[in-house]
């Protein structure tokens, strides 16, 4: 449903009447538009809907969950016809003496918060709380937020004047854990708006990234937090229905309705924005935290000027803004992040970044720490505030001023803040520096007299004053001075510029550098303007600073394209402003310098470690050496809760284990948790038909579900779509071990009786020799660089073949043996991006790990002897990880499928 007209670039009704009644869609009659844009009258749709039928009649698009669970109570739906702020493009005006149909409207229907559970939340973190600040007080009379003063220099002499700069530094403590609760249980629920672009311009690869992203925000937000989604092209589209409470049930309904978003039509942000911010204004009940997301390419089919629609966001929640594709308006998305209440904007480059990028954001968004922020500073005497360089509000505008209160909108666990500014120091004269110094203790001795002298004198204060999201309490803390020494002489130390700030000044000079290199046009004069900041930053006393080493980096990146230029650029210009960690691509790294310990942990904890782990394994973990059985493990046998020997597998995104069981001539998944398979291809007695398979040895499983199959001893390989009942042969006159695909969707398949491997790109009938120098061949692995690993089982080794040679370098192994240097008879490898092989050592009865370039390998699983213990294996055959780094083994004649759980302690 949505709650304004149709969008114009999808399709339109070619006429006038109900598809379901065929009679005419009257004036006064009452409609029900859905999200695809089609009308019907209201009452036949509801029947169609109560009758099963979830479809658009016409399109035969997936009705929004929301809407079919909405309608088996119709009289919570209201008549109205829908309303519209902003013209759509393309959309032909109305007249009142045109009138249209009236419209029904499934309305906003708010899940309250359980107001009793926020209560309890707040009594528990007031109640820890309280036990941190005593502890913390116990250790270092600290408070919560603490904030450090800085000056440019230790001391200025007396009868001079002179311009300096200072800094304050707040510094967040960590996020509060009791030992038995999560982080996602210690921490505020949240309300959160998903705006959502489902443009034209965000097909393809772009909307993929985003419904994957939005899948992840349903899958890692708790039951006391609520999400709406709201997704436009030149309309906008209230897909939640409201803000619903992520609980079971509607945690499926959201993953239902964001796999139907479908992308078409033109593009007005607007019309998302303004949906998405009513959301939060007109909420009947509030959760602590509050957060708007919006995820869009950027790319306006006219431009809009948002500030007006932005200025109504309330007060206590930010904007993040997500930008997908390297043609993304990036310039756009940073102004309606620093419209958003200063919050951030990220570049999604690709698939691999949406749960590192959302995991970052997430862990600040989760774990906020004081909200509404008042920094106030107050200099003494003729010091006055010249400037105040940090992208902050502040006010007074106007400087100088002996006075500054810096806004801030909130602070996350962990987090710093530092705030530049330039001050005058004014002439003092003899008198008064001696009436200072005569404030000091006078119990000094004659041999301290010449120390008391530069006795550092306080010229001003800070305190910050914020609200606890938790408690509700305001917070403030005490006063910390600024402090300086006049004297008419002074010692070459003390005019030496301080190291912390002057690395401060880099970052903020860079800010400046990267805003005026964006603005320019030019693409050569942009790059100038950062290599000029280059050349200030070598020369600067911080220029070693790791961190402004990362700054240089940086700057003088070579980036493939303008637009990769400037879509990077743009988002770590912003990152730097902000001082918040965010989703930063391989080219930058200097931004990464802002991400808290909870943003690495959770970063960690979602990061995708694929069958190809594409950030490679931490080198220093280790998994359990007792494992658990997750497919068989019942004995020998045919059951669905057995397997007879198996040998290749595959393990999803899910963690769902496909698995060929090679003596019962099927293909077995067993989803995650369950204690018997499915057969999903095969298991009618081993045939030649295409609903039989004959000693399958391996399985593949692509991103859509369609799996390929080694029919060994049908000589074939077959491909099975999703649910189908029979494959199909599409390579024909082989004798299949190993099957992979690579990210262009060529197929490597391993002969043992030929002794080679072939690949076949998509359309192949005759297949490409990739090596033949291998005997009795095993499992594959493809490397996203497309260089082939090959489990060489006859020669006791590993190869590597690189993309576009037949040259073979051994990686692993090359003589039969148990020695930390041998193999024997490996039929299983993996390697990851930093080059660790991993394989399996199959006469050896374990799993070994060889670091790229080493000499030998250690054990990582197995390796007690061969048998059927929980710490033993029996012949394995295949190895995969999932996407946390547990390691799972088919661990053939012990008839099951072993998981070994990572423990990342280590990394």
């Amino acid at each position: 449903m949505m709650d304004s007209a149709p969008p114009s670039g999808n399709a339109s009704q070619a006429t006038d009447d109900c598809t379901i009644c065929l009679s005419s869609l009257a004036s006064g009659t009452p409609l029900l538009i859905l999200s695809c844009g089609h009308r019907f009258h209201f009452q036949c749709l509801t029947s169609n809907i109560q009758a099963g039928h979830n479809e658009c009649p016409l399109c035969r698009g997936a009705i929004d969950a929301f809407v079919i669970k909405l309608l088996g109570n119709p009289c919570q739906l209201s008549t109205q016809t829908p309303q519209m702020s902003q013209p759509q493009v393309g959309q032909a005006p109305t007249n009142a003496g045109n009138a249209a149909p009236a419209a029904i409207v499934v309305p906003s229907i708010e899940d309250p918060i359980d107001e009793a559970t926020a209560a309890a939340i707040s009594e528990r973190f007031l109640a820890a709380r309280q036990v941190a600040v005593a502890l913390l007080n116990e250790a270092n009379n600290l408070p919560l937020i603490t904030a450090v003063t800085t000056l440019e220099y230790e001391g200025q002499v007396s009868h001079e004047e002179s311009n300096i700069y200072g800094l304050v530094t707040l510094q967040a403590p960590p996020v509060l854990q009791s030992n038995n609760l999560s982080i996602i249980q210690s921490r505020a629920p949240i309300d959160l708006v998903c705006v959502v672009d489902q443009s034209g311009s965000m097909s393809g690869e772009k909307i993929t990234l985003l419904k994957k992203t939005l899948t992840d925000i349903v899958d890692q937000l708790g039951e006391l937090d609520r999400l709406a989604i709201v997704s436009f092209n030149d309309g906008a589209f209230d897909r939640s229905h409201g803000l619903k409470r992520v609980n079971q049930q509607n945690r499926q309904i959201l993953k239902t309705d964001i796999d139907g978003i479908v992308s078409g039509g033109n593009t007005y942000i607007g019309a998302g924005l303004e949906m998405g911010i009513n959301l939060l204004l007109t909420r009947q009940t509030k959760n602590p935290l509050s957060a708007l997301l919006i995820l869009t390419d950027g790319q306006d089919s006219s431009a809009h000027d948002y500030t007006q629609i932005m200025s109504t966001l309330p007060e206590g929640a930010q904007c993040y803004t997500f930008g997908y594709g390297a043609d993304h308006h990036a310039e756009l998305l940073v102004k309606l992040a620093e419209q958003g209440n200063d919050g951030t904007f990220t570049y999604i480059d690709q698939e691999q970044a949406v749960s590192t990028a959302f995991a970052i954001t997430m862990a600040g968004l989760l774990t906020c720490m004081a909200q509404k922020i008042e920094v106030n500073i107050e200099l003494s005497g003729e010091y006055r505030i010249t400037h105040f360089l940090s992208k902050y509000k502040y006010e007074p505008e106007q400087l100088p001023s002996m006075k500054l209160a810096v806004k801030l909108h909130n602070l996350s666990a962990d987090e710093k803040r530092n705030l530049v500014f330039r001050l005058h120091i004014p002439k003092v004269n003899d008198d008064q520096n001696v009436e200072m110094s005569s404030q000091q203790s006078m119990a000094q001795d004659e041999t301290t007299s010449e120390q008391q002298v530069f006795e550092k004198q306080p010229i001003g204060h800070v305190s910050v004053s914020y609200t606890d999201p938790n408690t509700a309490q305001l917070i403030t803390t005490t006063p910390v001075s600024f402090y300086l020494i006049r004297a008419p002489n002074l010692p070459v130390e003390l005019l030496r510029g301080n190291y912390q700030l002057d690395r401060q000044r880099n970052r903020i000079e860079t800010i400046d550098a990267l805003e005026r290199a964006m603005a320019e046009r030019n693409y050569e004069q942009s790059r100038s303007i950062l290599s000029a900041q280059v050349e200030k930053i070598k020369v600067s006393a911080s220029a070693q600073d790791p961190f402004c080493q990362e700054l240089i980096q940086d700057l003088e990146h070579s980036f493939p394209s303008e637009q990769e230029y400037r879509a990077t650029h743009h988002n770590v210009s912003r990152s730097h402003q902000t001082e918040r960690g965010t989703y930063s691509t391989t080219a930058t790294s200097s931004s990464r310098h802002y991400h808290s310990r909870l943003q690495r942990e959770l970063t960690e904890r979602y990061k995708r470690i694929p069958l190809r782990p594409g950030d490679g394994i931490c080198a220093l973990a280790t998994w359990t050496q007792n494992a658990t059985t997750v497919a068989g493990g019942n004995g020998q046998g045919s059951d669905l809760n057995q397997l007879d020997i198996p040998y290749g597998f595959f393990v999803d995104d899910n963690q769902s284990i496909y698995v060929a069981d090679f003596n019962n001539h099927r293909v077995v998944k067993w989803d995650r948790g369950v204690s018997s398979g499915q057969i999903v291809a095969g298991g009618k007695g081993h045939g030649l038909d295409n609903d039989q398979l004959d000693s399958p040895m391996d399985v593949f499983v692509d991103k859509h579900g369609t799996m390929y199959i080694s029919d060994r001893n049908n000589d074939r390989v077959q491909r099975w779509s999703r649910g189908a009942q029979s494959g199909e042969t599409i390579i024909r006159d082989i004798f299949p071990i190993g099957i992979v695909q690579d990210d262009q969707g060529s197929l490597y398949v391993s002969d043992d009786i030929k002794h080679e491997v072939r690949k076949w790109h998509v359309g192949d009938t005759i297949g490409q020799l990739v090596t033949s120098e291998v005997f009795d061949p095993g499992l594959l692995f493809v490397d996203r660089n497309l260089a082939l690993y090959v489990a060489d089982k006859g020669n006791h080794r590993v190869i590597k073949v690189d993309d576009g040679t037949t040259q073979i370098s051994i990686v692993a192994g090359g003589s039969q043996s148990d020695g930390a240097d041998q193999l024997g008879y490996p039929d299983s490898v993996i390697v990851d991006e930093l080059g660790t092989v991993y394989v399996t050592d199959t006469d050896h009865d374990r799993i070994v790990r060889w670091p790229r370039g080493a000499t030998s390998g250690s054990v990582i699983a197995g390796g007690h002897g061969e048998g059927s213990q929980s710490d033993q294996l029996s012949s394995p055959t295949d190895l995969a990880f999932d996407l946390d780094g547990n390691l799972y083994v088919v661990d053939s004649k012990n008839f099951r499928v072993q998981k070994f759980a990572i423990a990342k302690n280590l990394c």
